[in-house]
């Protein structure tokens, strides 16, 4: 059978136990839930775990608390009147004294509903136990007895009904350690039934002491310290007064001091503004003179590389212009040895001509000389006279052959000189045909001198024009090493102008890294300046309704007080 089968007698308790255990949870789950939701009512604070109930001393019920309270929180609430603060005072107390009251009644109505249904759950789960230890002792004498008859038929029992003996013992045993665990949670049950009415116990207490506090507040209140009470609030309101005026001074100074500091940080701002300009625009003439400057330089760069080429060219050119100078000079110095050769072998010849033609001339003119002066001396013979007379004129007659034959001398000397200075033959003299004929020979071999000292000529010009040029390319040369100086030079300074435009790069990024952290400060500067401004508008938004509420507070004190002097 069962355990907790509700049929038999046997389950009747258990589902008594069950529906005990059932309402012990639900009546423990309201009491938390009552705890957590009361947490904190008035004055009494209730622990949702444990379920102890503490009492607090209520900040609101003693006058003492109520001027410190107004004291710490006049500058931030406005202060009622007199007669609305007896009013707020009283209906206060007395709210509070009917909820303190409704507490007590439902916590006692509570404690009463739970001791009932512990006491019953207690006789339940007595009642329960003593069945089930009863139901144990029939059990245990069942099984002696089963034993007993076992023992005497044990011969006839087989297997089978071994087995369900073995079962009928696990059962046994199993309903026997149920049992136990149901007595240690009826303990526990218990236990905690007693906690939970020794709690509710103090719970009574302290709200039995709160009732009497607040009535002894009740009373206290309708008595005549209402009197002392006024005199106090009128010292919180001159508190308060001078507490306005010292907010007032201490806000017109911070007004004064963020209107300085604002003025300031726009003279800031308009400063760095202006640098911020004066650095873009500087940067700005330094990135095109930077940019110039490089395209100089890339200019002067490919000048240079073309004038390296052109010097390298020139340098490859004077190996064989040098070499064709050499062929030139040697060509020159063997035409020059040739020429002078044959000036020298033109002079010989020419002087043996001249020397023929002078001994020739000189033979006939002696000849005729001597034709003569047998005509004269045959004449002199026949005349006397007229030989005296020949005689006189013979002497002018040898005298002009003389002559004659000096100036042919001198006239050939010179045709020899021009002809060996020029390098140039010309026919000797203007003699008879005779002279002529003999000279045909020296004509002809003059016509060779003549070419050879054309040639000369032609080396000699050819010569200069190489030498022209050469002396046009080594000045080329010069202007070209200069050149390249120059833009070496050049170069240089446009090196140590890239230098000092890098410098100055970096300091351009420094000065717009400074510039940003400047601006980034401004912008911080400005958003605190704008919550600074927001914060000014919602005090001086509080002082303004602040202003109204004292007024109205002063107003109303000022019509009260002159009600009680009246009355």
């Amino acid at each position: 059978m069962s355990f907790f089968n509700t049929s038999g007698s046997s389950g009747s308790w258990g589902s008594m136990l069950k529906q005990a255990m059932n309402t012990v949870e639900s009546k423990f789950d309201k009491a938390l839930d009552l705890g957590e939701s009361s947490i904190y009512q008035g004055e009494v604070y209730v622990d949702p775990v444990t379920g102890f109930v503490t009492t607090l001393d209520p900040p609101s019920l003693s006058s003492q608390t109520v001027t410190k309270s107004t004291q710490n929180q006049g500058s931030q609430k406005p202060i009622s009147t007199i007669g609305n603060l007896q009013d707020s005072e009283s209906k206060e107390s007395r709210t509070i004294l009917d909820n303190i009251i409704e507490q007590s009644k439902s916590s006692k109505n509570e404690l009463e509903t739970e001791s009932l249904t512990s006491v019953h759950t207690n006789s339940v789960i007595s009642n329960s136990s003593d069945t089930q230890s009863r139901e144990l002792d029939g059990i245990d004498s069942s099984r002696t007895s089963h034993d007993s008859r076992a023992s005497a038929v044990e011969p006839q029992f087989t297997t089978d009904n071994f087995q369900h003996i073995i079962e009928q013992r696990e059962h046994y045993n199993f309903s026997f350690v149920q049992i136990r665990e149901l007595r240690a949670t009826l303990v526990r049950v218990e236990e905690q039934a007693g906690l939970r009415e020794d709690n509710l116990r103090h719970e009574i207490l302290a709200l039995q002491q709160q009732l009497q506090i607040a009535e002894n507040y009740a009373r206290d209140s309708t008595s005549e310290e209402w009197e002392i009470d006024r005199i106090q609030l009128l010292k919180q309101i001159e508190d308060v007064k001078t507490q306005y005026a010292l907010s007032v001074k201490n806000w017109e100074k911070i007004e004064h001091n963020l209107s300085i500091r604002l003025t300031e940080m726009e003279a800031e701002r308009d400063q760095y503004i202006e640098e911020c300009k004066k650095l873009n625009s500087q940067l700005r003439e330094l990135t095109s003179h930077s940019e110039q400057k490089e395209l100089e330089l890339v200019a002067a760069q490919q000048k240079n590389l073309q004038l390296n080429e052109e010097i390298e060219s020139l340098k490859a050119r004077i190996p064989i212009l040098q070499s064709e100078i050499e062929t030139l000079t040697s060509n020159l110095e063997s035409s020059e040895e040739c020429h002078q050769k044959s000036l020298k072998e033109v002079e010989e010849q020419y002087r043996c001509i001249l020397r023929q033609t002078l001994e020739e001339k000189q033979d006939e003119w002696e000849e005729r000389l001597r034709s003569e002066q047998e005509v004269r001396s045959k004449e002199s013979e026949q005349e006397k006279q007229p030989l005296k007379v020949d005689s006189i004129r013979g002497s002018p007659i040898r005298s002009a052959s003389e002559t004659q034959l000096s100036s042919l001398r001198s006239i050939s000397e010179i045709h020899l000189e021009k002809h060996v200075e020029g390098g140039v033959l010309s026919p000797m003299l203007k003699s008879p045909t005779s002279s002529i004929r003999s000279n045909r020979s020296s004509i002809d071999g003059g016509a060779s001198i003549i070419s050879n000292v054309i040639m000369t000529e032609r080396l000699n010009s050819s010569i200069k024009y190489l030498k022209g040029q050469v002396s046009t390319l080594q000045a080329q040369l010069y202007l070209t090493t200069k050149n390249r100086d120059e833009l070496a030079d050049e170069l240089v300074k446009l090196t140590t102008q890239m230098e000092d435009l890098s410098l100055k790069s970096e300091k351009v990024t420094e000065l717009e890294r400074q510039f940003y952290e400047l601006n980034e400060r401004y912008n911080t500067a400005l958003e605190l300046l704008g919550e600074k401004t927001e914060q000014v508008d919602e005090l001086q938004a509080d002082i303004e309704d602040m202003r109204d509420a004292y007024r109205s507070q002063i107003t109303d004190l000022t019509a009260q007080l002159e009600r009680y002097r009246n009355s």
